[in-house]
Protein backbone atom coordinates (compact mmCIF):
# COMPACT_ATOMS: atom_id res chain seq x y z
CA UNK A 1 0.00 0.00 0.00
CA UNK A 2 1.54 3.33 -1.28
CA UNK A 3 -0.01 6.91 0.27
CA UNK A 4 -0.79 9.18 -2.34
CA UNK A 5 -2.17 11.75 -0.23
CA UNK A 6 -4.01 12.68 2.80
CA UNK A 7 -6.92 14.90 4.63
CA UNK A 8 -7.10 16.90 7.77
CA UNK A 9 -9.75 15.72 9.77
CA UNK A 10 -11.68 17.58 12.46
CA UNK A 11 -11.95 14.55 14.68
CA UNK A 12 -9.21 10.91 15.32
CA UNK A 13 -10.72 8.77 13.19
CA UNK A 14 -10.29 5.16 13.30
CA UNK A 15 -12.43 3.65 10.48
CA UNK A 16 -13.24 4.70 6.85
CA UNK A 17 -15.18 3.13 4.25
CA UNK A 18 -14.94 4.01 -0.02
CA UNK A 19 -18.33 4.86 -1.06
CA UNK A 20 -19.85 3.34 -4.27
CA UNK A 21 -18.06 5.35 -7.31
CA UNK A 22 -14.76 5.72 -5.29
CA UNK A 23 -14.62 9.11 -5.03
CA UNK A 24 -15.64 9.49 -1.68
CA UNK A 25 -15.47 7.74 1.45
CA UNK A 26 -17.16 8.05 5.01
CA UNK A 27 -14.52 7.92 7.57
CA UNK A 28 -15.78 7.38 11.98
CA UNK A 29 -14.82 9.16 14.75
CA UNK A 30 -12.65 6.82 17.52
CA UNK A 31 -13.72 8.30 20.51
CA UNK A 32 -17.44 10.60 19.83
CA UNK A 33 -20.40 10.64 17.58
CA UNK A 34 -19.26 12.11 14.69
CA UNK A 35 -18.68 10.99 10.43
CA UNK A 36 -17.45 12.73 7.84
CA UNK A 37 -17.95 12.37 3.84
CA UNK A 38 -14.04 12.62 2.23
CA UNK A 39 -13.86 13.90 -1.05
CA UNK A 40 -11.49 11.64 -2.22
CA UNK A 41 -10.32 13.13 -5.18
CA UNK A 42 -9.97 17.13 -4.20
CA UNK A 43 -8.46 15.65 -0.78
CA UNK A 44 -11.14 17.30 1.78
CA UNK A 45 -13.58 17.26 4.38
CA UNK A 46 -17.21 17.91 2.52
CA UNK A 47 -19.49 17.28 5.42
CA UNK A 48 -19.50 16.25 8.97
CA UNK A 49 -22.47 15.35 10.98
CA UNK A 50 -22.70 14.47 15.08
CA UNK A 51 -24.63 10.91 15.78
CA UNK A 52 -26.10 10.18 19.12
CA UNK A 53 -24.02 7.49 19.38
CA UNK A 54 -20.06 6.64 20.05
CA UNK A 55 -17.84 4.01 19.48
CA UNK A 56 -18.47 4.40 15.72
CA UNK A 57 -16.66 1.04 13.76
CA UNK A 58 -16.59 -0.97 10.94
CA UNK A 59 -18.26 1.25 8.52
CA UNK A 60 -19.58 -1.19 5.64
CA UNK A 61 -21.27 -0.86 2.31
CA UNK A 62 -24.97 -2.62 2.39
CA UNK A 63 -25.30 -5.32 0.26
CA UNK A 64 -27.84 -3.04 -1.83
CA UNK A 65 -25.14 -0.19 -2.02
CA UNK A 66 -27.76 2.24 -0.51
CA UNK A 67 -26.52 2.94 2.55
CA UNK A 68 -23.38 2.28 5.68
CA UNK A 69 -23.93 0.28 8.33
CA UNK A 70 -22.14 1.46 11.40
CA UNK A 71 -21.78 -0.35 14.30
CA UNK A 72 -22.01 1.56 17.30
CA UNK A 73 -22.94 2.04 20.99
CA UNK A 74 -25.54 4.41 22.52
CA UNK A 75 -25.90 5.81 26.11
CA UNK A 76 -29.20 6.68 26.69
CA UNK A 77 -29.41 10.55 27.76
CA UNK A 78 -32.43 10.09 30.49
CA UNK A 79 -31.71 6.66 31.84
CA UNK A 80 -29.85 6.12 35.46
CA UNK A 81 -26.99 3.14 35.69
CA UNK A 82 -29.54 1.30 38.22
CA UNK A 83 -29.62 -2.53 37.78
CA UNK A 84 -32.63 -2.53 35.89
CA UNK A 85 -31.74 0.41 33.73
CA UNK A 86 -28.33 -2.04 32.80
CA UNK A 87 -30.08 -4.89 32.86
CA UNK A 88 -33.04 -3.77 30.02
CA UNK A 89 -30.18 -1.77 28.08
CA UNK A 90 -31.74 1.63 28.74
CA UNK A 91 -28.83 2.88 30.00
CA UNK A 92 -26.39 1.57 27.68
CA UNK A 93 -27.25 -0.53 23.99
CA UNK A 94 -25.29 -1.71 21.21
CA UNK A 95 -26.66 -1.53 17.62
CA UNK A 96 -25.76 -1.21 14.06
CA UNK A 97 -27.01 1.74 12.31
CA UNK A 98 -27.66 1.74 8.47
CA UNK A 99 -27.15 5.42 7.18
CA UNK A 100 -28.48 6.42 3.45
CA UNK A 101 -25.33 7.17 1.21
CA UNK A 102 -28.50 9.50 -0.67
CA UNK A 103 -28.36 11.61 2.62
CA UNK A 104 -25.03 11.57 3.36
CA UNK A 105 -24.70 13.58 -0.58
CA UNK A 106 -27.69 15.68 -0.22
CA UNK A 107 -26.13 19.41 1.23
CA UNK A 108 -29.23 20.04 3.14
CA UNK A 109 -29.08 16.79 5.58
CA UNK A 110 -28.58 17.76 8.76
CA UNK A 111 -28.05 15.81 12.01
CA UNK A 112 -31.61 15.36 13.08
CA UNK A 113 -32.20 14.35 9.35
CA UNK A 114 -29.61 11.91 9.12
CA UNK A 115 -30.69 10.03 12.29
CA UNK A 116 -34.18 10.11 11.65
CA UNK A 117 -33.89 8.50 7.96
CA UNK A 118 -31.28 6.07 9.31
CA UNK A 119 -32.54 2.25 10.61
CA UNK A 120 -30.83 0.72 13.81
CA UNK A 121 -30.64 -2.68 14.16
CA UNK A 122 -29.88 -3.95 17.61
CA UNK A 123 -27.46 -6.22 18.68
CA UNK A 124 -27.87 -8.29 21.90
CA UNK A 125 -31.30 -9.29 24.00
CA UNK A 126 -32.29 -8.61 27.77
CA UNK A 127 -29.72 -10.97 29.50
CA UNK A 128 -28.05 -11.56 26.84
CA UNK A 129 -25.68 -7.98 25.88
CA UNK A 130 -24.02 -7.41 22.90
CA UNK A 131 -20.97 -4.53 24.28
CA UNK A 132 -18.52 -3.01 21.87
CA UNK A 133 -19.16 -4.45 18.46
CA UNK A 134 -15.92 -3.90 16.85
CA UNK A 135 -16.02 -5.68 13.34
CA UNK A 136 -18.40 -6.19 10.57
CA UNK A 137 -18.89 -7.76 7.26
CA UNK A 138 -21.48 -8.87 4.86
CA UNK A 139 -21.86 -11.90 2.74
CA UNK A 140 -22.94 -12.39 -0.99
CA UNK A 141 -26.44 -13.03 -0.03
CA UNK A 142 -26.90 -10.19 2.49
CA UNK A 143 -25.58 -12.58 4.95
CA UNK A 144 -24.24 -10.16 7.90
CA UNK A 145 -21.56 -10.94 10.63
CA UNK A 146 -20.30 -8.73 13.63
CA UNK A 147 -17.90 -9.07 15.93
CA UNK A 148 -18.86 -8.12 19.44
CA UNK A 149 -15.80 -7.83 21.57
CA UNK A 150 -16.90 -7.24 25.20
CA UNK A 151 -18.55 -11.00 24.88
CA UNK A 152 -16.27 -12.43 23.09
CA UNK A 153 -18.22 -13.99 20.45
CA UNK A 154 -19.69 -13.09 16.88
CA UNK A 155 -23.40 -12.27 15.82
CA UNK A 156 -24.27 -14.04 12.91
CA UNK A 157 -27.63 -14.02 10.81
CA UNK A 158 -28.99 -14.51 7.33
CA UNK A 159 -29.81 -10.86 6.90
CA UNK A 160 -29.99 -7.38 9.00
CA UNK A 161 -32.65 -7.52 11.19
CA UNK A 162 -33.38 -11.48 10.90
CA UNK A 163 -32.57 -13.50 14.17
CA UNK A 164 -28.76 -14.25 14.65
CA UNK A 165 -26.79 -17.10 16.24
CA UNK A 166 -24.18 -16.05 19.03
CA UNK A 167 -21.19 -17.97 17.89
CA UNK A 168 -18.57 -18.27 20.75
CA UNK A 169 -14.72 -17.08 19.92
CA UNK A 170 -11.75 -15.94 21.08
CA UNK A 171 -11.00 -13.25 23.34
CA UNK A 172 -11.62 -9.62 21.88
CA UNK A 173 -12.99 -10.12 18.00
CA UNK A 174 -12.24 -7.15 16.51
CA UNK A 175 -12.75 -7.85 12.85
CA UNK A 176 -14.62 -10.95 11.01
CA UNK A 177 -14.84 -11.63 7.37
CA UNK A 178 -17.23 -14.03 5.32
CA UNK A 179 -15.64 -16.22 2.41
CA UNK A 180 -16.97 -16.17 -0.55
CA UNK A 181 -19.78 -18.75 -0.68
CA UNK A 182 -21.21 -17.64 3.19
CA UNK A 183 -20.07 -21.30 4.27
CA UNK A 184 -17.20 -19.58 6.59
CA UNK A 185 -16.50 -16.20 8.56
CA UNK A 186 -13.02 -15.95 10.52
CA UNK A 187 -12.57 -13.30 13.61
CA UNK A 188 -9.92 -11.33 14.26
CA UNK A 189 -9.29 -12.31 18.16
CA UNK A 190 -6.88 -9.39 19.39
CA UNK A 191 -6.13 -10.81 22.65
CA UNK A 192 -5.56 -14.38 21.61
CA UNK A 193 -3.52 -13.70 18.72
CA UNK A 194 -5.85 -16.26 16.51
CA UNK A 195 -8.19 -16.48 14.28
CA UNK A 196 -11.17 -18.22 15.03
CA UNK A 197 -12.72 -20.18 11.83
CA UNK A 198 -16.75 -20.37 11.49
CA UNK A 199 -19.08 -22.58 10.80
CA UNK A 200 -22.29 -20.33 9.59
CA UNK A 201 -24.53 -23.20 8.83
CA UNK A 202 -23.51 -25.01 12.03
CA UNK A 203 -23.38 -21.92 13.83
CA UNK A 204 -20.25 -22.95 16.11
CA UNK A 205 -16.11 -22.68 15.71
CA UNK A 206 -15.21 -25.02 13.21
CA UNK A 207 -11.41 -24.26 14.19
CA UNK A 208 -8.57 -21.67 15.28
CA UNK A 209 -5.77 -20.62 13.26
CA UNK A 210 -2.85 -19.82 15.40
CA UNK A 211 -0.87 -16.39 15.11
CA UNK A 212 1.50 -16.58 17.98
CA UNK A 213 4.84 -18.63 18.37
CA UNK A 214 3.29 -18.56 22.10
CA UNK A 215 0.23 -20.34 21.32
CA UNK A 216 -1.16 -23.09 23.94
CA UNK A 217 -2.11 -26.25 22.52
CA UNK A 218 -6.05 -24.76 22.05
CA UNK A 219 -3.92 -22.21 19.23
CA UNK A 220 -4.67 -19.17 21.63
CA UNK A 221 -1.74 -17.47 23.74
CA UNK A 222 -2.63 -16.96 27.15
CA UNK A 223 -1.87 -13.16 28.99
CA UNK A 224 1.44 -13.64 29.91
CA UNK A 225 1.22 -10.40 32.01
CA UNK A 226 -0.66 -8.72 35.02
CA UNK A 227 -1.32 -6.35 32.73
CA UNK A 228 -2.48 -7.85 29.99
CA UNK A 229 -4.92 -9.37 32.22
CA UNK A 230 -5.98 -5.86 32.83
CA UNK A 231 -5.66 -4.68 28.96
CA UNK A 232 -8.31 -8.14 28.67
CA UNK A 233 -10.70 -6.86 31.42
CA UNK A 234 -10.88 -3.73 30.73
CA UNK A 235 -12.72 -4.88 27.50
CA UNK A 236 -14.60 -7.57 29.24
CA UNK A 237 -18.20 -6.97 29.44
CA UNK A 238 -18.92 -9.76 31.81
CA UNK A 239 -17.59 -7.73 34.66
CA UNK A 240 -21.03 -5.96 34.14
CA UNK A 241 -24.70 -6.73 34.23
CA UNK A 242 -25.53 -9.49 31.35
CA UNK A 243 -22.62 -7.79 28.97
CA UNK A 244 -23.98 -4.56 28.44
CA UNK A 245 -20.56 -2.62 28.66
CA UNK A 246 -17.45 -2.68 29.80
CA UNK A 247 -14.49 -0.47 30.83
CA UNK A 248 -13.65 -0.08 27.08
CA UNK A 249 -17.48 1.33 26.39
CA UNK A 250 -17.05 4.54 27.82
CA UNK A 251 -13.65 4.81 27.72
CA UNK A 252 -12.69 4.13 24.35
CA UNK A 253 -9.08 2.91 23.96
CA UNK A 254 -8.32 4.06 27.95
CA UNK A 255 -9.60 7.60 26.46
CA UNK A 256 -12.96 8.97 26.41
CA UNK A 257 -16.01 8.92 24.34
CA UNK A 258 -17.36 12.00 25.43
CA UNK A 259 -20.68 11.09 26.29
CA UNK A 260 -22.58 12.04 29.36
CA UNK A 261 -24.15 9.15 31.84
CA UNK A 262 -25.67 9.80 34.88
CA UNK A 263 -24.23 7.39 37.17
CA UNK A 264 -23.30 7.43 41.39
CA UNK A 265 -19.52 8.15 40.17
CA UNK A 266 -20.61 11.51 42.16
CA UNK A 267 -22.50 10.15 45.07
CA UNK A 268 -25.77 10.61 43.30
CA UNK A 269 -28.38 10.62 40.05
CA UNK A 270 -29.82 13.53 38.51
CA UNK A 271 -26.61 15.55 37.28
CA UNK A 272 -24.84 13.41 34.32
CA UNK A 273 -21.42 13.56 33.66
CA UNK A 274 -18.82 14.07 31.02
CA UNK A 275 -17.02 10.61 31.19
CA UNK A 276 -12.80 11.71 31.60
CA UNK A 277 -10.34 10.65 29.69
CA UNK A 278 -8.52 7.59 31.91
CA UNK A 279 -4.89 8.96 29.85
CA UNK A 280 -2.41 9.71 32.51
CA UNK A 281 -4.90 8.58 35.15
CA UNK A 282 -2.60 7.10 37.72
CA UNK A 283 -1.32 10.56 38.36
CA UNK A 284 -4.26 12.82 38.82
CA UNK A 285 -6.20 11.58 41.80
CA UNK A 286 -8.54 11.85 43.40
CA UNK A 287 -10.67 10.47 41.32
CA UNK A 288 -13.97 11.29 40.49
CA UNK A 289 -15.93 14.81 39.54
CA UNK A 290 -16.29 15.79 42.66
CA UNK A 291 -13.32 14.33 44.20
CA UNK A 292 -14.56 11.15 45.89
CA UNK A 293 -12.33 8.70 45.14
CA UNK A 294 -8.61 8.67 46.88
CA UNK A 295 -7.69 5.93 45.58
CA UNK A 296 -7.57 4.18 41.74
CA UNK A 297 -8.45 0.72 43.24
CA UNK A 298 -11.53 1.90 45.20
CA UNK A 299 -12.62 4.21 42.13
CA UNK A 300 -12.62 0.61 40.07
CA UNK A 301 -14.79 -1.20 42.42
CA UNK A 302 -16.95 1.47 42.48
CA UNK A 303 -17.30 1.94 38.73
CA UNK A 304 -18.04 -1.79 38.38
CA UNK A 305 -20.57 -2.20 41.32
CA UNK A 306 -22.35 1.09 40.36
CA UNK A 307 -22.28 2.12 36.84
CA UNK A 308 -21.62 -1.39 35.05
CA UNK A 309 -23.65 -3.27 37.88
CA UNK A 310 -21.75 -6.43 37.69
CA UNK A 311 -20.69 -8.95 40.10
CA UNK A 312 -18.07 -8.07 42.72
CA UNK A 313 -14.88 -7.99 41.24
CA UNK A 314 -11.62 -10.98 42.62
CA UNK A 315 -9.19 -8.91 44.56
CA UNK A 316 -6.59 -10.22 41.49
CA UNK A 317 -9.24 -8.26 39.07
CA UNK A 318 -8.93 -4.89 40.92
CA UNK A 319 -5.23 -5.22 40.57
CA UNK A 320 -5.09 -6.21 37.05
CA UNK A 321 -7.04 -3.74 36.10
CA UNK A 322 -5.28 -0.93 38.35
CA UNK A 323 -1.98 -2.19 36.64
CA UNK A 324 -3.49 -2.01 32.91
CA UNK A 325 -4.82 2.06 34.03
CA UNK A 326 -1.41 2.85 35.35
CA UNK A 327 0.57 2.23 31.80
CA UNK A 328 -2.13 4.44 30.30
CA UNK A 329 0.29 7.28 29.26
CA UNK A 330 -1.44 10.94 28.90
CA UNK A 331 -1.03 11.73 24.85
CA UNK A 332 1.66 13.21 23.17
CA UNK A 333 0.21 16.39 21.19
CA UNK A 334 1.25 17.23 18.40
CA UNK A 335 4.37 19.98 17.20
CA UNK A 336 2.40 23.35 17.77
CA UNK A 337 1.96 25.53 14.66
CA UNK A 338 2.84 28.55 16.20
CA UNK A 339 5.40 28.44 19.26
CA UNK A 340 5.01 32.56 19.58
CA UNK A 341 1.19 32.14 20.25
CA UNK A 342 2.20 29.09 22.77
CA UNK A 343 4.37 31.43 24.93
CA UNK A 344 1.91 33.81 24.99
CA UNK A 345 -0.67 31.45 25.84
CA UNK A 346 1.41 30.49 28.60
CA UNK A 347 1.55 33.49 30.29
CA UNK A 348 -2.20 34.33 29.90
CA UNK A 349 -2.53 30.95 31.92
CA UNK A 350 -0.33 32.13 34.48
CA UNK A 351 -1.55 35.73 34.71
CA UNK A 352 -5.09 34.30 34.85
CA UNK A 353 -4.40 32.14 38.05
CA UNK A 354 -5.12 29.38 35.62
CA UNK A 355 -2.20 27.41 37.28
CA UNK A 356 -3.76 27.64 40.95
CA UNK A 357 -6.00 24.59 40.40
CA UNK A 358 -4.00 23.20 37.05
CA UNK A 359 -0.65 22.76 38.19
CA UNK A 360 2.43 21.57 36.16
CA UNK A 361 3.32 18.82 36.15
CA UNK A 362 0.01 17.08 35.89
CA UNK A 363 -2.06 20.17 35.33
CA UNK A 364 -4.21 19.20 38.25
CA UNK A 365 -4.32 19.58 41.92
CA UNK A 366 -5.78 16.97 44.22
CA UNK A 367 -8.32 19.58 45.97
CA UNK A 368 -12.20 20.86 44.53
CA UNK A 369 -12.89 24.21 43.42
CA UNK A 370 -15.50 26.38 42.80
CA UNK A 371 -15.36 28.51 39.76
CA UNK A 372 -18.93 29.41 39.06
CA UNK A 373 -19.76 25.69 37.62
CA UNK A 374 -23.22 23.93 39.19
CA UNK A 375 -24.68 20.55 38.68
CA UNK A 376 -28.10 19.92 38.29
CA UNK A 377 -28.14 18.79 42.11
CA UNK A 378 -25.89 21.69 43.09
CA UNK A 379 -22.41 20.82 43.17
CA UNK A 380 -20.35 23.67 42.84
CA UNK A 381 -16.93 22.14 44.00
CA UNK A 382 -15.24 19.86 41.14
CA UNK A 383 -12.09 18.26 41.04
CA UNK A 384 -10.04 19.92 37.97
CA UNK A 385 -9.05 17.77 35.34
CA UNK A 386 -6.15 16.93 34.15
CA UNK A 387 -5.18 19.09 30.83
CA UNK A 388 -2.63 17.17 29.51
CA UNK A 389 -4.64 15.79 26.15
CA UNK A 390 -7.38 18.53 26.63
CA UNK A 391 -7.02 19.09 23.02
CA UNK A 392 -8.26 16.16 22.23
CA UNK A 393 -11.21 15.75 23.78
CA UNK A 394 -14.47 16.08 22.51
CA UNK A 395 -16.32 17.65 24.91
CA UNK A 396 -15.27 19.85 28.01
CA UNK A 397 -16.44 20.62 31.64
CA UNK A 398 -18.11 17.92 33.63
CA UNK A 399 -21.78 18.31 31.74
CA UNK A 400 -19.97 18.99 28.45
CA UNK A 401 -21.09 21.90 27.95
CA UNK A 402 -18.52 23.03 26.24
CA UNK A 403 -17.77 22.04 22.59
CA UNK A 404 -14.43 22.93 22.36
CA UNK A 405 -11.40 24.95 23.85
CA UNK A 406 -12.54 27.91 21.78
CA UNK A 407 -16.17 27.43 23.09
CA UNK A 408 -15.10 27.41 26.64
CA UNK A 409 -13.50 30.45 26.74
CA UNK A 410 -15.65 32.75 24.25
CA UNK A 411 -19.22 31.39 25.28
CA UNK A 412 -19.01 29.71 27.96
CA UNK A 413 -16.54 32.26 29.84
CA UNK A 414 -14.36 29.36 31.59
CA UNK A 415 -13.27 30.03 34.64
CA UNK A 416 -16.08 32.39 36.25
CA UNK A 417 -16.94 34.62 33.70
CA UNK A 418 -13.50 35.50 32.78
CA UNK A 419 -13.44 37.87 29.34
CA UNK A 420 -10.96 37.13 27.60
CA UNK A 421 -9.93 38.97 24.41
CA UNK A 422 -10.13 37.39 20.98
CA UNK A 423 -5.75 37.46 20.77
CA UNK A 424 -5.78 35.76 24.48
CA UNK A 425 -8.56 33.19 23.44
CA UNK A 426 -6.40 32.18 20.69
CA UNK A 427 -2.54 32.14 22.51
CA UNK A 428 -4.27 30.15 25.40
CA UNK A 429 -6.03 27.64 22.73
CA UNK A 430 -3.24 27.83 21.36
CA UNK A 431 -0.89 26.63 24.71
CA UNK A 432 -3.53 24.15 25.91
CA UNK A 433 -3.54 22.31 22.93
CA UNK A 434 0.37 22.16 23.30
CA UNK A 435 -0.01 20.17 26.73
Amino acid sequence: MRAVGSIDLPFGPLDAAVLPGGSEALATDAHGGRIALLDLEAKAVRRTWTLPDHNLRAPTITPDGKGVAILAQNAAPYAISTRESVQWSLFMRSWIRIVRIADLRSPDVTDDDLVEDSRTVLLGVVGNGSANPSGLAFGPKGEVAAAVAGTDHVASALGLGEPYDRIPVGRSPVAVAIDPTAAFAYSADAFDDAVTVLDLAAGKPAGVIALSADAGKDGRRPPATLVEEGEALFSDARLSEDGWMSCQTCHADGHTSGVLADTLGDGSYGAAKRTPSLLGVADTAPYGWTGGMRKLEDQVRKSIDTTMRGPEPTPRQVEALTAYLRTLAAPKPAPPADPQAVARGREVFESGRCDACHTEPTYTTPMTYDVGLTDAVGNRAFNPPSLLGVGLRPALLHDAAATSLDDLFRRVKHPDQADLTDREIADLTAFLKSL
